[in-house]
């Protein structure tokens, strides 16, 4: 009985009665250090995932800046090519395939005496005719298009352009879907600037 007691005794604080009291733990501290330790390597892994989006974002806008500057150095607007020295000219107004957009749109000048033969296109062509008067061809049916007055080709038709011998220069604006047209062209005329144009080099 007395051991009993003894054993019971161990387990009361002063001023209790033996017996009746559940035993009292000392608190731990690990559950604490293991929350600080959650905590640290929440904020951690926050920081690392911030700097995986910051550096992300800066790789994509570096690429999309060197993306930028390829479309600007290969993009023709801008530019006048020439069948030949005095023949007809395209200015290039938007170059579609420079922008992955499926239109093309320039300005030919077809000088006096023009008479470009029957020839087909990829795309489908479409003629405004801004200044002059153009014969407009398709598979052998003449129009003659005056300022204001519309043109159209599309593939298979073959088409001619022709100008009067002893009239003025003929502009038309064109728009050709889907784009190609100007990179077609550009690729075989030559590239000339407004004064070598007008001189007819």
């Amino acid at each position: 009985m007395v051991v009993g007691h003894q054993n019971l005794s161990m387990c009361s604080t002063p001023g209790d009665s033996p017996g009746l009291a559940p035993p009292r733990l000392q608190p731990s501290k690990r559950p604490a250090k293991f929350a600080r330790s959650s905590i640290e390597e929440e904020d951690g892994m926050k920081r690392r995932t911030r700097y995986i989006v910051f550096g992300g974002a800066v790789v994509m806008a570096c690429a999309a800046s060197f993306g930028a500057g390829l479309i600007a150095q290969e993009s023709l607007e801008g530019g006048r090519f020439q069948s030949s020295p005095g023949g007809t000219s395209l200015e290039v107004l938007y170059d579609g395939a420079a922008r992955d957009v499926p239109v093309d749109v320039g300005i030919l000048t077809f000088p006096a005496g023009t008479n470009s033969g029957d020839h087909q296109h990829a795309q489908t062509e479409l003629f405004f005719v801004l200044e002059g008067a153009l014969e407009h061809v398709v598979n052998g049916e003449s129009t003659i298009l005056g300022p204001g007055m519309f043109g159209f080709v599309e593939p298979p038709d073959f088409v001619n352009h022709i100008t009067d011998a002893d009239g003025p220069p003929t502009r038309a604006l064109v728009i050709w879907a889907p784009s190609g047209a100007a990179a077609g062209l550009a690729g075989r005329w030559d590239r000339v600037s407004r004064d070598d144009e007008r001189s007819g080099r």
